[in-house]
């Protein structure tokens, strides 16, 4: 089946998206939308930061070492897609 099983509206802030990988047939993935179009976003020591402002995320849970790529991205936009999303674990990337 392609394309989305619920009626389809404009992705939001927050939504939470569930997508079949494109790596692993038979794998959901669950993911947070942090951003959508015009949006930049950032991460900076362990926190997001969407338009200049840090996401409060009482959800997230760290649990891998400092990574100093990752912890410190630069400010970006969105890419030529929807969104960004995220997962609320945070412990691989």
């Amino acid at each position: 089946m392609d394309g989305p099983l619920l009626p389809y509206r404009d992705v939001r802030r927050d939504d939470i998206a569930v997508f079949m990988s494109p790596e692993q047939a038979g794998l959901f993935l669950v993911k947070r939308i942090i951003g959508v179009p015009g949006d930049r976003i950032h991460l900076r020591d362990d926190a997001v930061y969407r338009n200049g402002e840090k996401l409060i995320e009482p959800f997230v849970r760290h649990k891998r070492e400092h990574n100093p790529y990752t912890d410190n991205f630069p400010a970006l936009p969105p890419p030529r897609c929807t969104a960004f999303a995220t997962k609320n674990g945070r412990k691989n990337y």
